[in-house]
């Protein structure tokens, strides 16, 4: 015996949201998105990087040093050691790169790495738009076709209690009830069926917003 766990949804909240809101959502929790944005992220510091090659650079060195006189080892390294003796040094290095093709050829590979990052991005956020427009329509469709499986369903236990009512009465027959009672049956597996595919729309959405996971 298969018993369901999750109740199946009811058509009894409007699906009038925008799908734009939702793909604001998605536009946030999209785990493909997330990613493209640290790529884009990571190409621009290596076009930074790159860019830094070709600008002069200069450099400021520091040093400190200290040497022992004496006779006695021991008493030459307490020397050194307590900078009795010190030098100190300061260096300013000054460097200007001329002709750097290396430089050059790594920024323009950079800077088309940053425009595959954002072309990329872009196609990703189109489809990602697009599955969640699709995912807003199907809810939107599976709401409706829910609520008239409902008024189906309603209509077919009207039309069995009214001809069950008749048959006392010899206005009815045993065929006509049991048609009936098929009618109720059916509609009964549609309104499930319909009910269901609700609850799938609905996570078709959760799933296109990234929500899912």
């Amino acid at each position: 015996e298969i018993r369901p766990v999750t109740p199946l949804p009811e058509a009894r909240t409007t699906t009038d949201q925008a799908w734009e809101q939702s793909l604001v959502v998605a536009l946030e929790h999209r785990p493909e998105l997330r990613q493209q944005r640290l790529e884009i992220d990571a190409s621009e510091v290596r076009l930074a990087r790159a860019s830094s090659s070709r600008r002069p650079g200069l450099a400021l060195n520091l040093s400190s040093s200290a040497r022992g006189f004496d006779g006695d080892s021991s008493e030459a390294f307490e020397e050194a050691a307590g900078f009795d003796f010190p030098t100190h040094r300061a260096e300013l290095a000054f460097d200007i790169p001329i002709g750097n093709r290396t430089a050059r050829h790594a920024v323009n590979a950079a800077r088309v790495g940053v425009r595959s990052a954002r072309l990329a991005y872009d196609q990703i956020e189109s489809r990602v738009a697009a599955e969640v427009r699709d995912a807003v329509r199907q809810l939107r469709y599976q709401f409706e076709a829910v609520r008239a499986a409902q008024k189906s369903l309603e209509l077919a236990q009207r039309q069995l209690e009214a001809e069950e009512a008749r048959y006392p009465e010899g206005l009815s027959t045993n065929f006509q009830v049991l048609e009936f009672q098929q009618d109720l049956a059916a509609a009964m597996s549609s309104e499930k069926r319909a009910r269901v595919n609700l609850a799938k729309a609905r996570a078709a959405l959760e799933r296109a917003t990234g929500r899912i996971g």
